[in-house]
């Protein structure tokens, strides 16, 4: 009975029948047996070689695999690779793999931005795929991705006027490749 008309003096009636919705309990889940696990198959011993194969460099495979053309037949074996070749040149380190990331050291400011899209105050980003060689000069390998395709010619032009130290790898100048988010924003 509500607490008002107990105090009123409510009715007192006990044979008031009273209609109440239940909801009955879902029916109980027939949960299925798992299937076995099955054993994980015998490890299967690796056989090391006596001695490591002869590591082979990227220029001697080049010139292996571009044989040339020509009425004869050429036969070419791993024995005819040269594997002395130093191939620190070709090769891109992450930044990760450099002494210390390299510094920017010059070019603009801030990149120029579109007339329009800064005029309608549109903000976006380019991300680019970029490259700096050994003497600090950058170049843009891939625009990855774009907010608007109107930002991508002055992405590329700012980061290819930029200047950075030069990549360390153990004290030596490599080309190292990364990931560069350039963002554009109205102030």
């Amino acid at each position: 009975m509500p607490l008002t008309q107990y105090f009123a003096g409510g009715n007192d009636d006990a044979n008031d029948v009273r209609k109440v919705a239940i909801t009955p309990p879902p029916p109980p889940i027939d949960f299925e047996e798992p299937p076995p696990i099955e054993e994980p198959p015998p490890e299967v011993e690796v056989q090391q070689l006596e001695t490591p194969p002869p590591e082979i460099s990227l220029s001697a495979l080049t010139t292996g695999l571009n044989v040339g053309s020509g009425a004869g037949g050429v036969s070419v074996g791993l024995d005819d690779f040269n594997t002395d070749i130093n191939t620190v040149e070709e090769m891109f380190f992450s930044l990760a793999d450099l002494d210390k990331v390299p510094k920017r050291l010059s070019g603009p400011r801030q990149p120029e931005y579109p007339y329009e899209l800064k005029r309608n105050r549109i903000e976006g980003f380019v991300k680019m795929l970029v490259m700096i060689d050994e003497t600090g000069r950058v170049s843009v390998l891939e625009v990855v991705e774009a907010t608007n395709r109107e930002f991508e010619k002055p992405a590329i032009a700012f980061a290819e006027a930029s200047v950075y130290e030069k990549p360390l790898k153990n004290g030596e100048p490599v080309k190292t490749r990364f990931f560069f988010p350039l963002k554009f924003t109205i102030k």
